[in-house]
């Protein structure tokens, strides 16, 4: 496969952010007093994610419920495991819902 620079630049970048970002929440991941506001995120971002259907309507409200759980996040550290939360469930959203359903938005 060829790329040409620019994106090849771009994806270096992409993922020496990601890099940044997942060292940044790592005390996150590795603290078990941690564990219940992490799972406290990941179960409302998967309620959020879920209910997100193909209408626009739904998307926007979906998307103003997702970003008031990541504003309600008290230091940077949360919201990035918010963000990447959310990330990772659309991802797995987007995979397991495409080409199931005709004319889905994900």
């Amino acid at each position: 496969m060829r790329a040409s620079p620019g994106a090849l630049k771009a994806e270096q970048q992409v993922g020496q952010r990601f890099e940044e970002l997942q060292q940044l929440i790592q005390p996150l991941l590795t603290d078990p007093s941690t564990k219940v506001m992490r799972r406290g995120i990941e179960k409302k971002m998967t309620v959020h994610v879920q209910q997100i259907s193909a209408t626009l309507e739904q998307v926007a409200r979906k998307c103003g419920d997702v970003h008031d759980l990541i504003a309600a996040q008290t230091d940077a550290a949360w919201r990035t495991y918010a963000q990447l939360m959310f990330a990772t469930k659309v991802s797995r959203q987007g995979a397991s819902r495409g080409g199931q359903q005709e004319g889905y938005a994900g």
